[in-house]
């Protein structure tokens, strides 16, 4: 029909140099065809369709923009996908619209799919990684009683990184003590080599157990770091390796470091880690 032709023809002749001076010194600004644009269904996703192929466009990031100013706008952008997540201000309501999704639903499939979108959209650039990880970082420290639900949707991101960026990232976001940084940073380093399905590298682990191992030096790293869910896997399949066995510091570090991981806690004063793996001698 009529509509659909004009449709088509916005998309195909729409050229975002056209607008570029619109906001500039002397310019019109924004033209006043928009608001009725914004203000009808068809029109808007018109604006998010543009928006798709002209990511850099300073009018249709001023349109999407205002259509978020309006009251329950924010689902429907939402709605539009992950595309929009160029514009960082539009990519940060889309993700609190998500994250308060997380928070009321108790419906495992939803969890799975709100946490599936929130990952495609942190990797679609280091911004977006960057911003999600601290966000999630933030709300896991304070959000009772939904921590344990941001501290696993942090969790799966981390694991989801197909690359070992995430792992190397991991350590920006570590406690402020300088024994926690270090640790933080061998961890990191640890896991982005063992991604995709090698080992772990032994001299890291070996530094990293001696850290550990410490204690009567002074401030030792926290426990927690330990806890990242892809170090008992990386650390069971080192020791398992049927083509390169461990021997020596290296098996006693990976068996140390294993077993703080499972059953440490940075309360526990007394933890002894040699007396919860077998003796590996």
């Amino acid at each position: 029909d009529e509509a659909a032709y004009l449709r088509q023809l916005a998309l195909e002749k729409f050229k975002p140099s056209i607008f570029s001076g619109i906001f500039s010194s002397g310019g019109s600004g924004a033209p006043k065809w928009l608001n009725s644009l914004i203000e009808d269904a068809d029109g808007r996703s018109l604006i998010y369709d543009l928006s798709f192929r002209h990511q850099n466009c300073l009018l249709l990031t001023f349109a999407v923009q205002k259509i978020l100013m309006q009251p329950g706008r924010d689902e429907e952008v939402a709605s539009q996908g992950v595309d929009l997540s160029s514009y960082f201000g539009v990519f940060h309501r889309i993700l609190m619209v998500r994250l308060r999704a997380i928070a009321s639903t108790n419906d495992t499939e939803r969890l799975k799919e709100l946490s599936r979108l929130i990952q495609h959209g942190a990797f679609s650039n280091v911004t977006g990684y960057l911003h999600v990880r601290q966000v999630l970082t933030q709300l896991e420290a304070v959000s009772q009683p939904w921590s344990c639900r941001f501290k696993r949707l942090r969790e799966d991101l981390e694991m989801a990184s197909k690359d070992g960026i995430a792992c190397k990232m991991s350590r920006f976001f570590s406690p402020p003590d300088d024994a926690s940084f270090a640790a933080s940073t061998l961890i990191a380093d640890i896991l982005a080599t063992a991604s995709g399905g090698h080992v772990a590298p032994s001299s890291d682990v070996i530094k990293l157990y001696r850290q550990y191992k410490s204690r009567g030096s002074g401030c030792i790293p926290s426990v927690k770091l330990l806890h990242h869910p892809m170090m008992v896997e990386v650390l069971l399949r080192s020791l398992f390796n049927p083509s390169k066995r461990l021997h020596g510091e290296a098996l006693e570090a990976h068996a140390y470091i294993l077993a703080v991981a499972v059953g440490g806690r940075d309360d526990c004063e007394s933890f002894d880690a040699q007396k919860t793996f077998v003796d590996t001698k």
